[in-house]
């Protein structure tokens, strides 16, 4: 399940990316901007799949 949030995440950074983008607005450009989808998008991933594992948790108890 953590992959599907990660590849989620990535294509939602990279879509916002390009309607903001279309916007004037450039908020992921320069040297590091691959750094940043990438590992942004695997630490909001990892954070989505723990907010999920706690989630399911407390509705077991």
């Amino acid at each position: 399940m953590i992959a599907i949030y990660i590849i989620g995440t990535f294509v939602a950074v990279w879509i916002l990316s390009w309607i903001l983008g279309a916007a004037g607005i450039n908020i992921f450009e320069g040297p590091n901007a691959s750094a940043l989808y990438f590992y942004g998008s695997i630490i909001i991933g990892i954070l989505l799949n723990l907010n999920n594992e706690l989630r399911n948790n407390k509705n077991k108890q």
